[in-house]
């Protein structure tokens, strides 16, 4: 019998992270903000594929504002350069103060 050479063809479904969101190669992450870090600023922690990092953020960043970190997304793939991590910055209106205080 000939045998003859042909396509591999392969699904892979990638399932749904519980903090990061897919969109073509960039990853999107939703922070909320609490006052106390929009009025001082400073370090935030927030996922990526290669573990938790921390993240400097801006003093009184602007509500449904974002930060783009090139490089941080989903790997390089087919020719197409690596993703970047976006993380989407949204303010809760709470504060993140001991007594959790609603403004």
């Amino acid at each position: 019998t000939t045998k003859s050479a042909g396509d591999l063809i392969a699904t892979i479904n990638i399932k749904p992270h519980k903090y990061l969101k897919i969109q073509d190669s960039d990853l999107h992450y939703q922070y909320m903000l609490g006052i106390d870090k929009y009025i001082e600023g400073g370090n935030i922690k927030v996922p990526a594929p290669t573990g938790i990092i921390e993240v400097n953020l801006p003093l009184r960043f602007p509500d449904h504002g974002s930060l783009r970190l090139p490089g941080r997304g989903l790997p390089p793939c087919q020719g197409r350069p690596s993703g970047d991590l976006v993380i989407n910055v949204e303010h809760s209106g709470q504060s993140v103060c001991r007594n959790h205080h609603r403004f």
